[in-house]
């Protein structure tokens, strides 16, 4: 019995000086905490929101908002001059004249025929013409759509003085009514407005090949 004591004393006293080790504040790489505090483990600190609450996540996933359609320099959208026949029924932005429309036309024009006109229009004001085997030659400017400069049905003469300086031919305007603007960006084209005489308003806009045998 004698011997076991001084062993259980060495045991206690290597139990309190592990304690009394324990017992400091620990420091791994940070600030050290007291004694009994809650000590934030890693996963927490280093949590990341999930996506359900990113702002940047929910605003992402939203569509995008659909461009408003421009005339010009090269076309309307998708539909670009020069385009053969399968290229233009292939955007969907047009669709077949009647048979009798193209019969009428071909009677009084052999070169540029209104094959086409746009989806969604029945007047002349929609028909889009084809030169011979060169491609589109002309698309007409729907309703409310405006030039890269902003020129529509419905703008006025200043408007359009200011729009193009260059482009206003005060004889040619008042022979025919109209104003040819080249259009910015694309040397082949040119846009076709007429004006009216009375109102001095434009009451139509066509984006057209400058080198054209559809009409004049």
């Amino acid at each position: 019995m004698r011997r076991t004591v001084p062993f259980l004393g060495a045991v206690l006293g290597l139990t309190f000086a592990v304690t009394g080790c324990a017992a400091g504040p620990e420091q791994v790489g940070g600030v050290a905490a007291p004694v009994g505090a809650a000590v934030p483990t890693t996963a927490a600190t280093s949590a990341s929101p999930t996506t359900a609450a990113s702002p940047s996540a929910s605003k992402s996933s939203a569509p995008a908002k659909a461009a408003a359609l421009v005339l010009g320099p090269d076309g309307l959208g998708a539909l670009e001059l020069g385009m053969t026949r399968a290229e233009a029924l292939a955007t969907g932005k047009v669709v077949k004249q009647s048979a009798s429309t193209l019969a009428e036309w071909q009677e009084v024009n052999e070169g540029c025929v209104p094959e086409f006109r746009l989806k969604g229009s029945q007047s002349e004001s929609g028909w889009v013409w084809y030169q011979g085997i060169d491609g589109l030659a002309a698309i007409p400017a729907p309703k409310g759509v405006a030039t890269p400069e902003g020129i529509k049905v419905g703008s006025t003469l200043d408007d359009v003085r200011r729009a193009y300086p260059k482009a206003v031919d005060e004889q040619f305007l008042e022979d025919t009514g109209r104003v040819m603007a080249k259009a910015p960006g694309n040397r082949q084209t040119v846009y076709r407005i007429q004006i009216d005489g009375d109102s001095r308003k434009v009451t139509s806009l066509t984006l057209q090949l400058t080198f054209q045998e559809c009409y004049e």
